[in-house]
């Protein structure tokens, strides 16, 4: 079995909402904040490194609405930084790209760090895409996936070939639950469990999306991304259109699904935040002040609640009170 591959720290600057954070996530992280707060734009970011590599920074960019939609300030540079270790061994790639004409860009800067090699440079004018970073690293940053299910997709006829890995969106679930079945026999048994405990006894076995109720057909999606694969995973609010009594198992299948790889979870459910076990080092609070997204762990005060277990984190959610160290 390939070592481990999980990203230690994002540093962000202008990228959307967020002006600059310096953030360090663990096996599971939760992203926990308002809607409109910036959960989304920080995963965006970690998308936007996988899509530079898996295709060009000039893709990444245009499937974002071009340059001046992506750089905080519209024409400030934007910078990431994404640190990772793989087994061991430590990891990491930066890029800094900066405007030019009209709603173009160029690429300013790509530097890396392997075990064995390291670089860093300036990149002609020209440059549209990433691609200089060593083929082991810019290999396991394009293989992160962040989904954000969209059950109507799902539930909708779509032609795939059933080796695809299941797409952002979830459209081609039917393909990935298949493909699953016939070569991870473990973890389509595991995504059968879980759904049975989330979704009131219903099974994948049959498996037919229109079938299904939409919070069922999300669940699935959550449970077939947790369980598919071994590279980083992102989900945006995984807990949608479930009952709120589900949230334990949902729970329960996250830290089962941190044995292959690492979760990073986008969410505002208190009901998830209820379930015993929550830590504060899992969690990263997030905040849009004066319209600048702010992310960091939850203060000593409150961390020292989760600790003592004075309050549940889902408790200090519905207070208003799970906010960033220095946010109050």
């Amino acid at each position: 079995m390939a070592p481990r591959f999980d990203i230690t720290r994002v540093r962000l600057r202008n990228y959307k909402s967020i002006e600059s954070c310096d953030v360090e996530l663990g096996p599971l992280t939760l992203l926990v904040g308002p809607n409109g707060s910036g959960k989304s734009n920080f995963l965006d970011a970690l998308q936007f490194v996988a899509d530079a590599l898996n295709t060009n920074l000039e893709n990444a960019f245009r499937e974002r609405g071009g340059f001046g939609k992506v750089s905080r300030f519209g024409q400030g540079e934007v910078e990431i930084t994404v640190e990772a270790r793989l087994g061991d061994r430590p990891y990491s790639y930066g890029i800094v790209v900066a405007p030019s004409g009209e709603d173009g860009f160029e690429l300013r800067e790509e530097s890396w760090r392997t075990p064995d090699v390291s670089g860093c440079g300036n990149a002609p004018p020209d440059v549209s895409g990433c691609g200089n970073a060593p083929p082991d690293l810019a290999e396991m940053l394009a293989r992160i996936q962040v989904f954000t299910l969209v059950p109507s997709r799902m539930a909708a006829p779509h032609w795939s070939n059933d080796g695809d890995r299941l797409l952002p969106d979830g459209s081609n679930i039917a393909g990935a639950v298949a493909r699953i079945e016939r070569t991870d026999p473990e973890a389509s048994r595991r995504v059968d469990d879980y759904l049975r405990l989330v979704a009131a006894g219903v099974s994948v076995a049959g498996f037919t999306p229109s079938a299904m109720s939409t919070g069922t057909l999300h669940a699935v999606g959550v449970l077939v991304a947790l369980f598919d694969g071994t590279a980083p995973v992102a989900i945006e609010n995984p807990e949608k259109g479930l009952h709120p009594a589900a949230a334990g198992a949902l729970m329960d299948a996250f830290r089962d699904g941190v044995d292959r790889h690492q979760v990073l979870l986008a969410t505002h459910s208190s009901d998830l935040l209820d379930v015993p076990g929550v830590d504060s080092r899992e969690i990263l609070a997030v905040r849009s002040v004066g319209g600048k997204t702010v992310l960091g762990s939850p203060g000593p005060v409150h961390r020292d609640f989760l600790r003592k277990k004075v309050l549940t984190a889902g408790q200090m959610l519905r207070a208003d009170q799970l906010v960033p160290e220095g946010v109050g």
